[in-house]
């Protein structure tokens, strides 16, 4: 009797976003080498994204000068198929470069910032669902402050926030739809900010699943205090 065959599982790759210098948290160094609970940031959030047994393949994006370091820093680890490639001037540019070194056989390809290393399992297996069911996906939480539209000192207006949420990553497509919505961006524009945006402006509709306020990124003091103290909360408990 012939076993019926189950189904392949996706092919998934990531790019991770390191190539910033992270002058906001005036630490002298790129902000994902610094340590958090004793493990650099940068390796917490390669190690969160290979959680999912559907990432099958890593580039992270450096700056050339940071070679040394994160080598350093993912001495070790037993990551399927990472490899570093060197990144761009601005953010667009360095997930260009990622982007260009991925397996050929990704069926979805994340996008992650470095900065991010304390991505809930349960937000990246959403996201990974819902970029293969739907083309292309991002995390999102909604947001709880009331917002002002300010100019020259003033507050102009009191913006509704009912249909707002602010984007986290990582942020998933399809390859195919990723390289052409960079192509169609035009090249005397504002950078974009995320990939969403270079989806939206494509055309792609872009799914949304519930993100996590754990899921930060570390861009101030304040936030790798937060970080600290919530690695300690959480490994404490184990």
């Amino acid at each position: 009797m012939t076993l019926p065959q189950r189904d392949a599982p996706a092919f998934v790759a990531a790019i991770v976003v390191a190539a910033g210098s992270g002058r906001r948290l005036g630490a002298g160094i790129n902000k994902v080498l610094l340590p958090l609970a004793r493990r650099p940031i940068l390796r917490r959030s390669v190690d969160a994204l290979c959680a999912d047994p559907r990432v099958m393949s890593v580039r992270v994006v450096i700056r050339p000068e940071d070679e040394a370091d994160v080598t350093q820093a993912l001495s070790g680890g037993r990551w399927p198929d990472l490899r570093c490639v060197h990144g761009g001037k601005e953010r667009a540019d360095s997930v260009r470069h990622g982007l260009d070194a991925v397996d050929p056989r990704a069926q979805l390809v994340l996008v992650h910032d470095a900065a991010r290393p304390l991505l809930p399992a349960t937000v990246l297996s959403a996201v990974i669902d819902a970029g293969l069911a739907h083309g292309a996906a991002i995390p999102a939480v909604p947001i709880a402050d009331t917002l002002k539209r300010v100019r020259d000192g003033i507050v102009r207006e009191t913006v509704d926030r009912s249909e707002l949420a602010a984007a986290q990553t990582p942020q998933a497509a399809k390859p195919e739809l990723l390289r052409a919505a960079y192509a169609q961006w035009p090249a005397d524009g504002p950078p974009p900010t995320d990939e969403a945006q270079l989806l939206e402006r494509a055309g792609v509709r872009v799914a949304v699943v519930a993100g996590d306020a754990t899921n930060l990124k570390i861009t101030t003091a304040a936030d790798l205090a937060l970080a600290e103290f919530l690695c300690g909360r959480t490994e404490g408990s184990t």
